[in-house]
């Protein structure tokens, strides 16, 4: 069995049985992903001036991109440690990155992902997210699709 545990919580999410990792090639292809940048570490903080700065290893995410994804009419900064808008913006976002722009499958997941992470951590902490924390997540969904 994998066991896919969100870094916040410790605790186990759900279970997959290992032999559905050899047809998790197939079903990425079948759902249209090409790549996921499984390497990468997000880092969030917060800014002097009391915003999120939210970053891929070295690169600062740009919430305007995740705008353009989520929708117009949402929220404009990210935000985590809370239900809400700017969590849904920044899972959003983070998605979209580890995608490398798959904007279709960042906004049918966001929710949840924002539910099972981005909404858990501590707002005034540092948080760090390693890209296979995201892959875990995604391939779980296409496990269960």
């Amino acid at each position: 069995m994998v066991m896919l545990v969100p870094p916040s919580t410790g605790q186990e999410v759900e279970t997959l049985d290992i032999t559905t990792v050899a047809e998790w090639p197939g079903r990425m292809s079948k759902m249209g992903i090409r790549q996921m940048r499984s390497e990468v570490v997000y880092t969030g903080k917060r800014s002097q001036d009391g915003g999120f700065e939210v970053y891929a290893g070295e690169r600062k995410l740009d919430p305007a991109r995740a705008v353009e994804v989520y929708g117009a009419g949402g929220p404009r900064e990210f935000g985590w440690g809370y239900a809400g808008g700017g969590p849904r913006l920044l899972a959003t976002g983070l998605l979209y990155d580890f995608l490398y722009g798959d904007d279709e499958l960042a906004r049918r997941l966001h929710m949840e992902f924002a539910a099972q992470f981005v909404e858990q951590w501590e707002t005034d902490a540092l948080w760090n997210l390693p890209g296979k924390h995201i892959e875990n997540f995604i391939l779980q969904h296409i496990a269960q699709n």
